[in-house]
Parts: C-alpha cells; sequence; structure tokens
C-alpha cells in the first residue's frame, strides 16, 4: 500500500503543463455539477484558439480529466494542476476561468466559491 496521498497521485496523472491547465479550466465548468451549452462551448472555443492546447487531443484529454475529477474530486484536481503551472500562465487562466464561469448568466454561488478559491489559490502562488 502507497503512503503517497491522492494530491501525489493527481499531480502524476497530469502529464503536462497543458493537461494541468486545461484541468483547471475543465473543473471550473463542473463546478456547480451542470454543465450548459454555454460552458461546453466556451471551453471548446479557448481549446481550439490557445496555442497552449496545440499538442493535446481535446476528446481524450476531455475523458481524462472526467476520470480524474472522478476519481480525485475538483479540490485534488485542481491543487494536483497547480503544482505544474508557471506563475507565467496564473492570470491567463484565472481570466479564461471567469469568462467560462460567466458564459451562462451570474455566477451561482458555488461558482463563486470556486472562483474566490482560484483567487487565492492564484494569490498565494503569486506572492
Amino acid at each position: 500500500m502507497s503512503d503517497e496521498s491522492p494530491l501525489s497521485h493527481c499531480a502524476r496523472e497530469l502529464r503536462s503543463v497543458e493537461e494541468a491547465h486545461f484541468a483547471v479550466l475543465y473543473g471550473c465548468i463542473y463546478v456547480d455539477d451542470e454543465v450548459g451549452h454555454e460552458e461546453n462551448g466556451g471551453l471548446i472555443k479557448l481549446f481550439h484558439s490557445s496555442g497552449m492546447f496545440r499538442e493535446i487531443h481535446l476528446l481524450s484529454t476531455w475523458e481524462h480529466m472526467r476520470r480524474l475529477l472522478d476519481k480525485y474530486g475538483e479540490e485534488v484536481l485542481i491543487a494536483a494542476a497547480f503544482m505544474h503551472l508557471p506563475q507565467s500562465l496564473l492570470q491567463t487562466i484565472y481570466a479564461e476561468v471567469k469568462v467560462l464561469l460567466l458564459a451562462d448568466g451570474p455566477l451561482s454561488e458555488r461558482e463563486e466559491v470556486f472562483l474566490d478559491r482560484l483567487e487565492n489559490r492564484i494569490n498565494g502562488k503569486w506572492n
């Protein structure tokens, strides 16, 4: 039996900075357990328009993130993703998350909590 934490396991299962970036975006659209057409469309648009994601396959990455989210939960997935993310991407990711969360209208309470946690995590890593 391994003494490693779920966080360590999850971090190992994220194979690149690109996957870690995608994990945060993916986590944000699933935060309220309801993925609207606008959120899905926004994520797909970001995926295709960003040079960051040219090296990964959308469908396989989407499925991989779903498995990780189911296995570890949103908080562990996001924390693991931050272990891979360089500071130079943090403000971009925050802006992308905000756009995705606002895609279907005003923020729900769970979306506000997610955004606050993300901002705190970014500020903790940024400073």
